[in-house]
């Protein structure tokens, strides 16, 4: 009988690979289970074309980051879906391999049904990869879609988003297009076709490259709201090269939006990038009800991703960071005894700052966020007694100051001393 379903285990150890075979024996979908190591993967994938692949991460971030990127960067291999399985949480690490394109992840132990479920999913997700490789290959040989930059022509587009917006009313989905355009006197330094490749290769299976005039592009991107529709276009970014110069428009749909609203919103934010100067995003979550109105009616409504994200970690050097330590030096001197620890800790995205009775394990916790593109997020977490609330609430990066936040600080001691 022929091989329908095949299995490829990625792993440098071989009780990983009798552990998950052990697991395998119930899922009925898979006809083959192949193994090798990471040096080999590329070659075996190439020989068996497997519908899923289950690489184990262990400790070996670099070599796991590299296979993963090998696997996405081959177009043969490219949509064929990956789980990866990680030995404990490594936020940064789950998140490198998410932005190189895995699938879907586990942590260790294993749990069978898990593995199962996500597995059949993959399987699943597989076979509808092919199924619109075969309806693309069709589309291209219509015309449909360009040969040379796999994009759709500038007719076909709008009527995917036509459809797109369709979809997204019916289901409730977010849906955003981006206007994606090379700086003036950089479009004489790379070829439409390569441009074209790496927003393809920077955008998921199901989102949708259309192309339109004077070498600018469309990206729709189905359920992805304005925050991920900016991390498309800062990993378009960082594939180009440095001394290029892009500018994006990014709108995310709103009720009663037709096509032509939301190509015009689009367009306009791209407009406002590209007067704005070099490297620019310019972001629309909301349309003015007349579309033909000037760019000025929607300046109030567009945010610049990159100032907010420049000025957030700004602030967490000057404000935050400094006031998490002397917070934390103060209370460690006022609460003098082993069992309350005191911790703090900041990245570029987030601050934590936490105060612990290790012993009744009472715990209250302030979390410093920035969501992205708005409003700085303030988390207040209480476990008390084996209860646990917890409240949110949200100020203009410019009101964040060291009088608010020593505000919540004192709120925070408070909650943990009564």
């Amino acid at each position: 009988m022929p091989i329908t379903k095949s299995l490829l285990i990625v792993s440098e150890e071989h009780n990983d690979i009798t552990e998950l075979r052990s697991k395998l024996v119930l899922l009925r979908d898979v006809d083959s289970i192949i193994n090798t190591n990471s040096a080999n993967a590329l070659s075996y994938c190439h020989q068996y074309k497997p519908d899923t692949i289950v690489i184990f991460a262990h400790r070996r971030r670099e070599n796991t980051l590299n296979v993963c990127k090998r696997l996405k960067s081959d177009n043969l291999l490219k949509n064929i879906p990956i789980i990866c399985i990680f030995n404990g949480y490594d936020e940064d690490f789950i998140l490198s391999c998410f932005d190189i394109g895995i699938n879907d992840y586990l942590l260790r132990p294993i749990n069978d049904t898990e593995f199962l479920m996500r597995t059949l999913w993959c399987l699943q997700k597989s076979d509808l990869n092919r199924e619109l490789e075969k309806k693309n290959d069709l589309l291209e040989t219509l015309n449909l879609i360009d040969e040379t930059t796999k994009s759709y022509n500038l007719q076909v587009t709008v009527k995917v988003i036509e459809n797109e917006i369709a979809i997204a009313s019916k289901y409730n989905h977010s849906l955003v297009l981006i206007a994606i355009s090379l700086n003036a006197k950089c479009k004489n330094k790379i070829n439409d076709v390569i441009l074209a490749k790496i927003i393809k290769d920077s955008i998921r299976y199901n989102d949708i490259l259309g192309s339109s005039d004077q070498g600018k592009y469309f990206v729709i991107l189905p359920k992805t709201n304005l925050k991920g529709a900016y991390t498309v276009s800062s990993r378009i970014r960082k594939e180009l090269d440095p001394n290029l110069i892009i500018n994006t428009g990014i709108c995310e749909y709103s009720e009663q939006m037709t096509a032509k609203d939301f190509i015009t919103s689009a367009n306009n934010a791209l407009n406002e990038a590209l007067s704005r100067g070099d490297n620019k995003v310019i972001l629309i979550d909301n349309l003015d009800q007349t579309i033909d109105a000037p760019l000025e009616a929607y300046k109030d409504e567009t945010k610049d991703y990159n100032l907010f994200k420049d000025e957030f970690a700004d602030k967490i050097i000057r404000v935050i960071s400094p006031l998490f330590r002397t917070t934390k030096n103060d209370i460690q001197e006022k609460l003098s005894t082993e069992n309350i620890v005191v911790d703090e800790f900041s990245t570029t995205t987030k601050c934590f700052f936490s105060i612990k009775d290790q012993y009744s394990i009472n715990e209250v916790i302030l979390k410093v966020v920035d969501p992205g593109f708005s409003k700085v997020i303030l988390d207040t977490f209480i476990i008390k007694d084996k209860n646990k609330s917890n409240k949110r609430s949200t100020l203009e990066l410019d009101d964040l100051t060291s009088d608010k936040l020593k505000e919540h600080l004192e709120d925070l001691l408070k909650e943990f001393i009564n």
